[in-house]
């Protein structure tokens, strides 16, 4: 009977608000105060506290008048309010962790700073209670019972009072509709129990769950209205996809091992690959320090956030530093390798930024197999360049005329790290008296690379098995391939020598009108004949086993006398049918 009449009095409290105007002008000047501190305020803070002193009156005044204690009359024991508000939380807990492990990266962490303050944790605590404390009451002794008066509805009231609650929490939007979901669990709970303390307990600890364990890009942090603009504009960014690749390839033990394994070495390599430019010595100290009390991850996003990386082509410098299978082309704009001396990607290419220039990557490679290595490049002029692989050379070529061309080396798979990591590096021939602006910025651009493992022969190279043709060698036409410059080489895969036996080189093809040629294995000349005319013919020529190698073995065409026919721009030479490499029976 006693608990009755508690609650026949306590609802006749509530139902003894003026309806119509005064409810809706509290309603009304509360709103307006909370939206002027959030949004117009935030720069002065004299009239900041004005407005917050406001709304508090307007709270505690609507409480004093309607004579409403802070509880209200309790309709069920602390002990099943207690329990229930746990179970609530307990369940917004694990939706929050399966929320914060579907949207995991590799470089996420439990992070404990976006709730530390530079007071003392008793401190801190207080605050945090007060302003939690506030808020339920605020919610379910003032917002909840004047919007009930409004309504007359209790679902659409806790949809009302739960969307100004999330809307109080904008702009983010993760923090807005995970506190509107919240708040209309309380209200379910308040309107149960008619007690407080559970809900503030709940509070906060929701809000310490959800600051530790999701991360920036979906939760900043606490702030909210204009104060919280720069940390959701920070978040925005996190979130993007070449964001995201190129923080998981800067936090990755791969890319911090191949910086040198050490914190220093490894911010020195973020300057490089970030903004192009080695760090100083005061800034490596500066990183170095701040590394003592921050993690790898939250270096890597505070450098992103330095007005020194150009944002808008940042997804053009992607990173993820992870192993490629082989055949895959790694591109300029690509996540799959870390770009040295280059500039930012332009579209398809990039442009060298020093003339040795690099390219690292990591490939699941086998180090008995031969790959044949394609360089798509583009230059203006004429650019002669060396290329090398950890520090090996493996060939030279020139790019010229502006569009598009590829060129193409053997490489043995023992020189590719066996999926460890491997370095191609571009040594561009710069003209004698250049300047040296021209010296840090050659003209030679980037497009691809791509290595691509090469099967052994079944019986012979033929004109149409695109991949054995390096450098000099026109495309396949319908029963021939002819080359096109002075020297075309290609690359003969064998899977073993018999040293014992001599081998036979077969060549099957014709010339254009009347042609000298020279035969070279692996740079030993094993041939010089005089050929006439386009019929194919087999030619035949001994080469000594010690000459030969297991894996790739280069044979080149030497064709001093070639030349262009009327209305063809190539300088044509040999027109090859097949080659065959084999034991001589």
């Amino acid at each position: 009977m006693r608990n009755a009449g508690r609650i026949q009095r306590f609802t006749r409290l509530n139902l003894a608000l003026p309806l119509g105007a005064p409810a809706l002008a509290e309603l009304a000047l509360f709103l307006a105060l909370v939206g002027a501190d959030l949004w117009l305020l935030a720069e002065r803070p004299a009239l900041v506290l004005v407005a917050r002193a406001a709304a508090l009156a307007v709270v505690f005044g609507s409480l004093w008048r309607r004579r409403l204690s802070f509880t209200g009359p309790a309709l069920i024991p602390a002990g099943k309010a207690w329990r229930e508000a746990g179970m609530v939380t307990l369940l917004i807990i694990v939706a929050v962790v399966a929320w914060a492990m579907a949207v995991r990266e590799t470089y996420d962490e439990i992070d404990l700073g976006s709730l530390s303050l530079p007071l003392p944790a008793a401190v801190w605590i207080a605050r945090r209670l007060g302003l939690v404390a506030l808020q339920q009451v605020g919610m379910h002794l003032f917002l909840a019972p004047l919007t009930r008066q409004l309504l007359r509805r209790e679902g659409a009231t806790v949809l009302v009072v739960a969307v100004f609650v999330g809307l109080f929490h904008l702009p983010g939007l993760a923090l807005a509709a995970a506190t509107a979901i919240a708040a209309a669990l309380w209200m379910v709970l308040y309107r149960r129990g008619r007690r407080l303390l559970p809900l503030v307990a709940s509070h906060i600890v929701l809000v310490v769950v959800a600051s530790s364990a999701l991360p920036p890009r979906v939760l900043p942090d606490l702030s909210v209205g204009s104060r919280a603009q720069q940390s959701v504009h920070n978040a925005r960014f996190l979130a993007r996809d070449e964001v995201r690749t190129l923080l998981r390839g800067l936090t990755a033990p791969a890319y911090f091992e191949h910086r040198g394994g050490a914190m220093r070495r490894w911010i020195a390599g973020l300057y490089v690959d970030l903004y192009g430019r080695p760090a100083t010595p005061g800034e490596l100290d500066y990183w170095v320090g701040q590394s003592h009390g921050s993690s790898r991850s939250a270096i890597a996003k505070q450098m992103l956030f330095s007005e020194e990386l150009d944002r808008p082509l940042l997804s053009r410098r992607r990173l993820d530093y992870g192993p490629i299978d082989p055949g895959v082309r790694i591109l300029a704009a690509d996540s799959s390798a870390v770009f040295e001396g280059w500039q930012y990607a332009e579209e398809d290419v990039r442009w060298a930024a020093s003339a040795t220039p690099a390219i690292r990557f990591r490939l699941d490679s086998e180090s008995q197999r031969t790959y044949l290595l394609e360089l798509k490049c583009v230059a203006r002029g004429s650019q002669p360049f060396w290329l090398s692989i950890d520090g090996q050379r493996v060939g030279s070529g020139v790019c010229a005329g502006g569009a598009p061309q590829r060129r193409r080396f053997a490489v043995s798979g023992g020189l590719l790290g066996d999926g460890g990591e491997s370095e191609v590096r571009i040594q561009i021939e710069l003209e004698t008296g250049a300047s040296d602006e021209d010296r840090r910025s050659p003209d030679f651009g980037f497009g691809s690379l791509r290595l691509e493992p090469l099967r052994f022969p079944a019986a012979c190279i033929a004109f149409p098995d695109e991949d054995y043709f390096l450098d000099g060698f026109s495309i396949a036409e319908a029963s021939l391939r002819w080359t096109q410059a002075p020297s075309a080489q290609l690359v003969y895969p064998l899977r073993q020598i018999h040293d014992a036996a001599a081998h036979l080189l077969e060549i099957e093809g014709g010339v254009f009108e009347r042609q000298p040629l020279e035969v070279l294995v692996n740079g030993h000349v094993v041939a010089r004949w005089d050929l006439e005319g386009m019929t194919p013919v087999t030619h035949r020529t001994e080469v000594d086993a010690a000459w030969l190698r297991e894996g790739a073995n280069l044979i080149e065409f030497r064709l001093p006398a070639a030349r262009r026919p009327p209305g063809d721009p190539r300088l044509l030479g040999l027109a090859l049918v097949s080659v065959r490499l084999f034991p001589s029976p």
